[in-house]
Order: C-alpha cells, then structure tokens, then sequence
C-alpha cells in the first residue's frame, strides 16, 4: 500500500463520522455500503472527486456494469454531478481542511529548520550534539576480546577481558 502524497494531501485517511455515515446510509445494503466506502477512498485520493463515467464507477467500486446500475440507483442520490464528476459536499470540504492544514504543517516545519533565526529544533540538536563527557559511563567493557576505545576515557582495562577465553562462542563465532 502506498503512502505517497498526491494532490499535496497524504492520502493515508479520511475523516469519518459514525454517527452521520450510520444515518447516511441506514437505507443502503452492505454491498451499496461497501461501494460508498470505496467511491469515497477514491474521491479522496483524487482531491475530492471521481470521474462520473458508469464504467468508471464500476471498475472502482469492483463490480460488473450491469450490477453498477442497480448499486447506482441508491448511491447515486449522495453525491452531486458536475462537470463530469461525482462530488460530496463534506468530503471536498474535509479534503480542502486536509490540504490547508498539510500545507501550514509544512511550512511551519521549513520555518523551523530553515529560518533565518536558531529556533527550538535547532537549537535542541546542537545541545544534544554538544551533550558533556560528564554523564557518559567511564568503563565500557566490550564482549569481544579485542582492546576496546570507551567514548569518553581511553582504553577499556585489561581485566575486562581477562575470562574471555573461558566464554562460549556465540553464533558468529565471537565470545558471548
């Protein structure tokens, strides 16, 4: 599955309400439920809409064109026709939300990280990247058998190593 952005909207969800889809689509079949389900992922991958075609419609829902005319019947009523496209009020107006808010996340991300001011994620890396010797372990022992360089003090100490030849050998031929 895909978790490309198209039409600058991720289309990994959209927004459902269970209590207006319930009453939505109290008169419909589960069929027709499952087709209204599938027309609406369509709609919002493609900013909105979806093309008005019969053939279309069937093939994106996953049914014959004879069965389509009979599904159509029921679902046709919650959708509006123009311009050759099936559209659904609240999902464009979920949709337009959706990109208006991608949109400003976006550009709240880029101020942050490309702004002419040092901001908080900035400034938080370089604390991190600059963290003292002070709180990092003195010792670092290391199962393997070889001399060890510890982050912050040098060499591990002999006697770290002192029992390796007494270890069992792990799977990758190393001591354990």
């Amino acid at each position: 599955m895909s978790n490309k952005k198209r039409l600058g909207v991720p289309n990994i969800w959209w927004p459902m309400y269970p209590a207006d889809f319930s009453i939505d689509t109290a008169h419909l079949s589960n069929e027709e439920i499952g087709c209204y389900v599938k027309l609406l992922n369509g709609m919002w991958r493609n900013g909105g809409t979806i093309c008005s075609d019969k053939r279309h419609l069937s093939q994106t829902v996953g049914v014959s064109l004879k069965k389509w005319k009979k599904i159509d019947e029921s679902l046709s009523p919650l959708f509006t026709e123009k311009d050759g496209k099936w559209h659904s009020d609240w999902l464009s107006e979920e949709w337009t939300k959706a990109k208006a808010n991608s949109k400003k996340k976006s550009q709240n991300a880029r101020k942050r990280w490309h702004g002419h001011n040092e901001t908080g994620m900035q400034k938080q890396c370089k604390s991190n990247a600059n963290a003292s010797d002070d709180g990092m372990q003195m010792q670092c022992p290391s199962p393997s058998p070889s001399d060890t360089t510890c982050i912050s003090s040098g060499t591990v100490p002999d006697e770290a190593h002192e029992n390796d030849e007494n270890r069992p050998a792990n799977s990758l031929g190393g001591v354990a």
